[in-house]
């Protein structure tokens, strides 16, 4: 038995100059007008044509190495960075914050001393807004007083309801004060806050 030899792959070789012009008069002959496909990749662009200083420069001539003063934009982006995590915090509560048209709302109804602090709820299209009332205000009891400390008024707003239903709960927080600091009856039960 014979043994078979193993197939090789074989490897084009690159043409001749001779074999070039050869194939380019048969194309043009076939009226091939187009090169035929190759596997290399095309040649990139040539860079831009540099001044000649750029190569001429002398061997004595001094190195000059450009430094940049980075500590301004480090200011900067830290400075951001600290804004978004105030915001970020802000929004989840883990640090008081009212909106500036809702503390609007709650210094024109019930006045500057009151203030006001917004949580949004994540379950739910909802808000929670917090109002503390002043100590001269506060129509908490003694006993109350004691355990609390601070007077709260807190409701829960659907945001598509926004700042016509604060409007209306600082309306009724503000009646609320009224009717207790001049002794009077409340008078019907509270009806809940629609807008």
């Amino acid at each position: 038995m014979a043994k078979k030899k193993p197939a090789t792959a074989k490897v084009a070789r690159p043409l001749s100059t001779a074999e070039q012009a050869t194939l380019a008069a048969l194309q043009a002959r076939a009226g091939i007008t187009t090169a035929p496909p190759t596997m290399t990749a095309p040649a990139p662009n040539p860079p831009p044509a540099l001044a000649p200083q750029f190569f001429s420069a002398p061997a004595s001539a001094p190195v000059v190495r450009a430094s940049v003063d980075t500590s301004s934009i480090d200011g900067e982006i830290a400075a951001k960075q600290k804004a978004l995590q105030t915001l970020n915090d802000q929004l989840s509560g883990k640090v008081a914050y009212c909106p500036p048209d809702i503390l609007a709302i709650v210094h024109e109804v019930l006045g500057n001393e009151f203030t006001a602090v917004v949580r949004a709820r994540t379950e739910a299209p909802l808000f929670e807004l917090d109002i503390t009332v002043p100590a001269q205000y506060s129509t908490m009891t003694a006993d109350q007083k004691a355990m609390i400390k601070e007077d709260h008024r807190v409701v829960v707003i659907q945001n598509g309801d926004g700042l016509n239903a604060v409007r209306k709960y600082c309306e009724l927080v503000r009646d609320e004060i009224k009717r207790s600091l001049t002794n009077q009856p409340i008078t019907p039960p509270v009806v809940p806050i629609t807008a």
